[in-house]
């Protein structure tokens, strides 16, 4: 049987032999209690109660120098949860007002016998074991949420960069996460990393390297990151200057340099926004990192992409009429693209080609033909070998942009034709790989539904039971599913609870351990804080109703 903690009592009383009857007269140990010192008077009392900090001070209301209301709001102030007993005679009422305005637990009248004081300290002692369970479970509850928490917070972060929030719920949100957004200028980065060989290794590593760098910037006060659906990690870089959060936003850029040059089997890249003054327009920061991350498709290699220096090439790239473009590269970028771009890069990379090919290349009916080929083709080979070669309506779909090759006479049919035959490939892609994450989340699902008894089964365990990365896993789930993992598993297990109430008599103990819990009270608490009401309210509703 678990050992249940004594409660620590100390006892300050100004007459001795009171104070010696009160000692002596009580079983401390038998009963559930420590007795951990004594005082005849509060100033002497005051240093030894802070050095034990007792559970419950006994203390008596008239002692010289200090008394005992002064003394039980000097202790309140350093330890809020001690519970205090005042003993006082029968002139001292009118201290009672202010007694409970100090918190006081007991008022008891002097004399009173060693039943009644141990009667009195049993009920608190009942009070304190109760109220200190409580607050072990809703510890543990909040570790067992942690992973909605982080959901919250994703969802939060997501907001302030693609919608308008009003000032004050936009900070009364973010200090509920402690964050702090009443900086006065703000980034963002983006990162992702990619694996050379298309391989379950290679996505494992890429998560490594998102964790290793979230993990980098947990707690940081200027920088807070968060992963966001395919682009991967988002830092969002605040300071009270723009030279500042521009330092800060090197010294990211130098640690994702760090992290990454320990794997070798991932090309990495980063995009750097503009820095912008106020909250406000955090989302325009975002825009443009954004921008300057969609050039990735035109590096072969890893790279740190900044959105002023893309603008400033911007401004000063004037493609001649007879410049020779490398189709071969546009080739490779579009490879890339239509394998990890997303669908509303597409119009930016877009704009980005036909830069390349304004002049010869667009007035050209041969070359216009030969380009638009040329993307046919690519975008009909990720098609297929997204189908396994089979002809789905889909890659159909895609095989009829050939049709439409004859009418492309001017640069809007080129771009038109373009941006649609990417577009279309880009959604075929996310539907297999849909279909593919189907698959993992039917598997989590089914492992759920076959251990959801097993005392250890946590998220952990069942990423190291399918093989997967554990992050990778949690956030898949909460992709397909629209909840998370641990949200999941406790409606999957509260049902199971539920039904075992309903269809047998099996006592909540032996439910909460069918169901996976190791403690029968942590089950009830749960069930409570979920449904609002205990198991054995709900066992006695289901039971009047077929009684009905």
């Amino acid at each position: 049987m678990e050992d249940v903690r004594k409660i620590k009592v100390f006892l300050v009383e100004d007459e001795v032999v009171i104070r010696s009857g009160i000692k002596s007269k009580i079983d401390w140990s038998a009963n559930g209690f420590e007795f951990v010192g004594e005082a005849g008077d509060g100033e002497l009392a005051y240093p030894k109660i802070i050095e034990t900090a007792p559970d419950i001070l006994i203390t008596d209301i008239k002692m010289p120098f200090v008394n005992g209301l002064e003394l039980s709001k000097l202790v309140k102030k350093e330890i809020p949860d001690i519970k205090i007993v005042l003993l006082t005679g029968y002139d001292e009422f009118e201290y009672a007002k202010e007694a409970i305005d100090i918190g006081v637990t007991e008022y008891l009248l002097k004399p009173i016998s060693s039943d009644k004081l141990l009667e009195t300290l049993i009920k608190i002692k009942d009070t304190i074991l109760r109220e200190s369970e409580d607050k072990e479970l809703l510890v543990r509850y909040n570790m067992d949420m942690k992973e909605n928490s982080e959901r919250n917070k994703l969802k939060f972060l997501n907001r302030i960069l693609s919608s308008d929030m009003s000032m004050t719920k936009l900070l009364e949100e973010a200090e509920s996460f402690d964050m702090d957004f009443s900086r006065s200028y703000y980034n963002v980065i983006i990162f992702n990393a990619f694996p050379k060989e298309d391989n379950e290794e290679g996505i494992v590593k890429v998560n490594e390297v998102l964790d290793l760098c979230e993990k980098k910037y947990a707690g940081n006060a200027n920088v807070y990151t968060f992963q966001k659906d395919v682009e991967g990690l988002v830092f969002i870089v605040c300071d009270m200057s723009e030279e500042d959060v521009s330092k800060i936003c090197d010294e990211t850029v130098s640690n994702i340099k760090e992290i990454c040059k320990d794997y070798n089997s991932l090309r990495y890249f980063v995009g750097v926004g503009k820095t912008v003054m106020r909250v406000h327009n955090l989302k325009d920061a975002y825009v443009s990192a954004e921008r300057a991350f969609s050039r990735r498709f035109d590096s072969e290699k890893s790279d740190v992409l900044y959105i002023e220096k893309y603008e400033e090439q911007l401004s000063t790239d004037v493609i001649k009429e007879n410049s020779f473009v490398e189709i071969e590269s546009i080739r490779r970028s579009l490879e890339k693209f239509i394998s990890l771009g997303g669908v509303d890069e597409v119009p930016e990379y877009v704009d980005g080609l036909m830069r390349k090919l304004d002049g010869d290349y667009i007035n050209s009916v041969i070359m216009r033909q030969y380009i638009i080929m040329d993307v046919y083709v690519v975008c009909m080979s990720k098609a297929e070998s997204d189908s396994n070669n089979e002809n789905t309506d889909e890659v159909k779909i895609i095989s009829e942009f050939k049709n439409r090759m004859t009418s492309v006479n001017n640069r809007d049919d080129v771009y038109a034709f373009i941006k649609d035959i990417i577009t279309e490939t880009i959604n075929y892609r996310e539907v297999v790989n849909t279909k593919k994450f189907s698959k993992l989340i039917n598997r989590v699902k089914h492992v759920i539904e076959e251990e959801y008894g097993n005392r250890d089964f946590s998220l952990g365990y069942i990423a190291d039971k399918l093989a997967v990365n554990k992050s990778y896993l949690s956030r898949l789930f909460l992709q397909e599913t629209g909840e998370t993992f641990t949200d999941y598993l406790l409606k999957f297990r509260l049902k199971k609870g539920e039904e075992l109430l309903a269809e047998t008599d099996m006592t909540v103990t032996a439910i909460s351990l069918e169901i996976g819990y190791n403690d029968p009270h942590y089950f009830s608490y749960v069930y409570k804080k979920e449904r609002g009401f205990t198991p054995r309210d709900y066992r006695m509703k289901m039971r009047n109703v077929d009684e009905e």
